[in-house]
């Protein structure tokens, strides 16, 4: 999952101008202002090879790209097709409105609706999940266990064979199948870390146990309209919405996803937005702290998926993957992989540095340029 992180540093390597050297001869420089010619001249070289290296990108992606810097987008781009089988059709051609499955990229946001009813009392972390779902019989299963993907619980989604194909499945549903069919014996807590959907879904269901509404309506009134989110809906939303600009998303074949009945259980993925709208919740939750304090946000990016008091190689926080790389900093990131979608989303904390990538086209594009822009940041 290392793929487009680079990209974090390059597109703001620095906004050196001419106007910015000083304007007399060489001989009559200090050192220092010899130094900032230098600099500069070798920060415009990168910048110009980075700007190459993203223009050609861009003619293998299909979906958004969007870059920014505190509250500022730097940069930002449309490229292809809704439907890559009416390619050429104007109509067709993905926009700023254009809707993604923004499959596990949704998972962020049902951590932070659990962060903001446990910063107000209303559950503890290491509340066991029985207490709110106790139809369930894993008593020993925590909800940072979920948080964490340290609960041992099985995939939901490998399950998918034995759930009836002519009714859409609901959490309700997935949590009646594991009460039924997935004995206790099955489930052992604090063993792994294991990144398992399931998690995510137990803790939609939580969110609407304790506030007795709609996982949906919960997360628009305390998540979406604070941030300022205007273009974002859930799958279970988007038959009640006229002219909806919605992506299809696309195997490598560029064979388009049909619907699936577990598009409807949310928590886990199911969340459609835009690339400004997440842009949005990037300031409020990350920049603004209008969603959590500073505190719980800091608690959110800061590894957490212990095991026996130790962490493994791959960390992960409350709704969020975190890696530690030496030559960028700290990283904050999540992917996303579900029916044809392929995303990537990133923010650096110590710069406020964001990337978000969204595809409808399950190609990979963007993995194969990490290497080539690397060497652009190391002078390499």
């Amino acid at each position: 999952m290392k793929l487009l992180f680079i990209l974090l540093q390059v597109v703001f390597i620095g906004n050196y101008h001419a106007d910015t050297i000083p304007k007399k001869g060489i001989q009559f420089q200090t050192t220092q202002e010899i130094n900032q010619i230098f600099d500069c001249a070798n920060q415009q070289l990168k910048s110009d090879e980075v700007l190459l290296l993203l223009t050609d990108m861009e003619k293998q992606l299909n979906g958004s790209m969007l870059y920014g810097k505190g509250d500022s987008i730097i940069y930002e781009k449309w490229i292809g097709y809704k439907k890559l089988s009416k390619v050429g059709n104007q109509k067709e051609k993905i926009t700023k409105e254009s809707l993604f499955n923004l499959a596990s990229l949704s998972k962020q946001f049902t951590a932070a609706a659990i962060l903001l009813l446990a910063s107000q009392d209303k559950l503890d972390l290491d509340d066991p999940i029985t207490k709110y779902l106790p139809s369930l019989p894993y008593s020993r299963v925590t909800i940072k266990n979920l948080l964490t993907h340290t609960s041992g619980l099985p995939e939901y989604l490998n399950y998918e064979k034995y759930f009836n194909k002519n009714i859409p499945y609901t959490n309700q549903k997935v949590i009646n199948y594991f009460a039924a069919r997935v004995p206790a014996s099955k489930v052992v807590p604090n063993r792994e870390f294991k990144y398992i959907n399931t998690n995510y879904v137990f803790l939609a269901s939580i969110v609407e146990k304790i506030t007795g509404e709609k996982f949906e309506d919960y997360s628009r009134k305390n998540l979406f309209i604070p941030a300022g989110m205007t273009n974002t809906f859930f799958y279970t939303e988007l038959s009640d919405i006229s002219n909806i600009d919605l992506c299809e998303g696309h195997l490598r074949n560029k064979s388009q996803v049909s619907d699936n009945i577990l598009n409807s259980v949310v928590g886990d993925k199911s969340l459609y937005s835009t690339a400004e709208d997440l842009f949005k919740w990037y300031i409020a939750f990350f920049i603004e702290y209008k969603i959590l304090s500073k505190e719980w946000v800091e608690l959110a990016i800061t590894p957490q998926n212990y095991i026996k008091g130790k962490l493994p190689n791959d960390l992960y926080g409350y709704g969020f993957r975190i890696e530690n790389n030496p030559q960028t900093g700290t990283l904050v990131y999540h992917g996303g992989l579900w029916r044809g979608f392929h995303h990537v989303m990133t923010f650096r904390p110590k710069d406020q540095l964001f990337i978000l990538f969204l595809s409808n086209y399950r190609n990979r594009a963007h993995n194969g340029k990490t290497n080539e822009l690397l060497e652009i940041l190391e002078g390499v």
